[in-house]
């Protein structure tokens, strides 16, 4: 994984197996997770979401809303690396 973050500016990129190991981790798991073993790339500029891409696509609408958040949140809390 990884989280560059330059002038308001914040890019996540995650592989597959990221999305996987935070979908199933013990205890914390995402039951009938829609982002488990997918490629994630998501853009924030202040706090909005400006781009991103679910398998280097970004019309996946089956990847449900509150957990990409719930991933993006966690990711930038630092509770998942």
């Amino acid at each position: 994984m990884r989280i560059k973050r330059y002038n308001g500016t914040v890019k996540i990129w995650a592989s597959s197996t990221d999305t996987y190991i935070w979908a199933h981790r013990p205890g914390n798991s995402w039951p009938c997770s829609t982002l488990s073993g997918k490629r994630l790339y998501a853009e924030f500029f202040h706090g909005d979401l400006v781009d991103y891409a679910i398998n280097g696509k970004c019309d996946d609408t089956n990847i449900h809303g509150h957990e990409f958040s719930a991933f993006i949140e966690d990711i930038l809390k630092g509770d998942f690396e």
